[in-house]
């Protein structure tokens, strides 16, 4: 085997897949959290009737998700 067969173009194709999966699951984690604590967070000054409730809707709004996603991705550029 040469090194080109095991680092070659389909090896680095593979490499770039983990990365975007990885990077994606990371991201998707973290939106959780944050929305978790925040919701969490916004329940203890307010009263809430269902805060799981409030971060799901927190969750599945699209708006909302575009905006963590870009500020998260402006945050760990920042940090290179």
């Amino acid at each position: 085997m040469t090194s080109e067969t095991l680092y070659g173009k389909g090896c680095e194709k593979y490499y770039k897949r983990y990365v975007a999966y990885a990077g994606s699951k990371t991201t998707e984690s973290l939106m959780q959290s944050f929305l978790m604590l925040f919701s969490k967070g916004i329940g203890m000054v307010v009263e809430i009737d269902d805060v799981e409730a409030l971060r799901e809707d927190l969750y599945q709004d699209y708006i909302l998700n575009s905006e963590i996603v870009i500020f998260g991705r402006q945050s760990c550029a920042a940090l290179r």
